[in-house]
């Protein structure tokens, strides 16, 4: 795990947080934040507070928001020597008058690489199971294996708590697939690998 202050150059930044925050944006309405199965008949979570907002970026080999992925071309080739980008979106939790703390998920099953960039400073943060919460700051990014659990919270200092979250595949994920245990990757991402995304 990396946590890294100041990750893109103030005016880059500034840049990609005034387009996700603009009031203008639209957000998908999305029912539960990680559906864990709360009891042994598959009921899962139904709490009235367990929701959140979804900008789609890149998913399903389909880009969703041309400008804001064109936008990410340097932070993924220059920051993050992102070889194969497999999902990226913008995640939006809205104040609900209390700080929630969503159930632990992971976003893939398989090694790879996981990035958080805090759009905006709040008190909510990223938690893991060993105790550690980091905390959502401006600017800051959390680089951490995707297929570890993770949780979210929501804010109570902020109307909402915004964050660009990236899935991707860089050169050290390669080099040590043997290792995870993986000879190869789920397509399409092996095919999308030899192929050489192009942002």
């Amino acid at each position: 795990m990396k946590v890294i202050d100041d990750f893109l150059p103030a005016d880059y930044f500034k840049a990609i947080q005034t387009y996700i925050m603009d009031v203008r944006n639209p957000w998908l309405f999305a029912p539960g934040v990680a559906y864990v199965k709360k009891d042994d008949n598959g009921i899962y979570n139904n709490s009235l507070t367990d929701f959140y907002f979804i900008h789609d970026v890149y998913h399903n080999l389909q880009i969703h928001d041309q400008r804001l992925y064109q936008m990410m071309g340097a932070m993924l080739n220059e920051y993050l020597k992102a070889i194969c980008l497999i999902r990226s979106r913008c995640i939006m939790y809205t104040n609900v008058g209390t700080m929630l703390h969503h159930d632990p998920h992971t976003d893939m099953p398989y090694t790879h690489k996981a990035l958080i960039l805090y759009i905006n400073t709040c008190d909510g943060g990223t938690e893991f199971p060993d105790g550690t919460k980091v905390e959502s700051i401006a600017n800051r990014a959390l680089i951490f294996d995707g297929s570890e659990h993770h949780n979210s919270t929501t804010t109570t200092n902020q109307k909402r708590r915004v964050i660009l979250s990236c899935n991707y595949i860089d050169g050290e994920v390669i080099a040590n697939k043997g290792k995870y245990g993986q000879e190869t990757f789920p397509p399409p991402v092996e095919e999308r690998i030899d192929a050489g995304t192009q942002w």
